[in-house]
């Protein structure tokens, strides 16, 4: 284990009590893994980002950097006026979850937000691009992209163009660093690899932020979550979500209102009110499709549950076969999800499984209430 502890602090640059007493508090941990066991940075520290990974292979060592946290404007025209000065992109912002792809020791890995090595996720993109010679040549490079499609066990959201599951690069960055790549290169690999790629919308400068607020408005009329900024050397990196966004994600977590973290709740009040306060939306309106947002999937969830049902998130996945299926479930409860398989399709070439997804909190603590136990304020 000490051994081990050097390696992984060397293959870091740092030292190795430093490393130690990191693994010690649980905020790096060791994961065993389909491929690779590795070491998986569970916050930001010793200088690296959240997410970052250490894969081991004997005395080897592969270290995938974290993804930086972007940083969100509430307002946009005076966001795009204090924090870019020159050229920047658009990008169009998809509601699904951040995944970084790489190669390593000649494997593709995907890997989450968080540091996860997930299966399924690596099974599904290696069918999109798992026959393209991009790592074969940049083999020290990373893809970073969104899956988006209701056939994931994270983030279910359909697009038109990738319904079942989808994955959409918008950087490429240096996997050892998270270094990105300018937006010139990026457009340079992407066609040339033939990768598929989120929207670019445009190119603007600084005095264009009318027409970046159209984007917006257009994006909206489509139910579509929001833009990147991005400047042209990458120095800059921004991001701005529409208002039904944020009431599609409050409607969703109300409904396991337990389960999810005031903080949640509250940032995305506070972004709402200033995209109402800056874009003139009609308050009486905007407030009323807020409380919709808010109160009717905690009532439905409180006459479900009082009418004998449970508050359970269902989704599907499609697996190779049944055993990688069954492996898969046992490998998300042991992340801590609370996980059960409700039915099995096995179709020509793979295996359809709908599972579902409970929430602990939210229905013991309704079923609580409904029986007359005291709120804590």
């Amino acid at each position: 284990m000490e051994e081990e502890l050097s390696l992984v602090a060397r293959a870091l640059g740092v030292k190795k009590e430093a490393f130690k007493k990191a693994v010690d508090k649980d905020s790096i941990h060791k994961v065993g893994s389909f491929l690779y066991p590795y070491y998986r940075f569970r916050h930001k520290e010793l200088g690296f980002e959240k997410g970052t990974v250490v894969f081991l292979k004997g005395d080897q060592t592969e270290l995938m950097a974290g993804y930086p946290k972007i940083k969100r404007i509430l307002m946009l025209k005076q966001g795009i006026k204090k924090n870019l000065s020159s050229r920047f992109v658009v990008e169009e912002k998809l509601d699904g979850y951040n995944v970084r792809v790489a190669k390593v020791w000649g494997n593709l890995v995907a890997v989450t937000r968080g540091g996860i090595v997930c299966p399924y996720t690596t099974y599904r993109i290696e069918k999109i691009i798992g026959s393209n010679s991009f790592f074969d040549e940049h083999e020290e490079l990373m893809l970073c992209g969104e899956v988006i499609g209701l056939r994931n066990p994270y983030q279910e959201k359909g697009y038109p163009e990738s319904k079942d599951f989808g994955y959409y690069v918008f950087d490429i960055r240096r996997k050892r660093d998270a270094l990105p790549l300018t937006i010139e290169e990026k457009r340079k690999l992407l066609s040339e690899y033939h990768l598929p790629s989120v929207r670019e919308l445009g190119e603007f400068s600084a005095d264009d932020s009318e027409k970046v607020m159209k984007i917006i408005e257009k994006l909206e009329q489509e139910s579509r979550e929001g833009i990147v900024i991005k400047s042209l050397d990458m120095k800059t990196v921004l991001k701005y979500t529409g208002n039904k966004s944020t009431n599609n994600d409050l409607r969703y977590a109300f409904k396991f209102w337990s389960d999810y973290g005031q903080a949640f709740f509250f940032r995305r009040l506070i972004r709402e009110a200033f995209q109402c306060y800056e874009r003139e939306l009609d308050i009486e309106k905007a407030s009323s499709e807020l409380g919709r947002s808010i109160l009717k999937p905690i009532i439905e969830t409180i006459r479900d549950i009082d009418n004998g049902k449970e508050a359970v998130e269902e989704f599907e996945i499609v697996v190779p076969d049944r055993a990688f299926g069954e492996a898969f479930v046992e490998h998300l409860n042991h992340l801590g999800a609370r996980v059960t398989v409700k039915e099995i399709v096995e179709k020509k070439g793979s295996v359809l499984f709908t599972l579902q997804r409970h929430y602990p909190s939210t229905n013991d603590s309704t079923r609580a209430y409904l029986e007359g136990s005291t709120w804590s304020d």
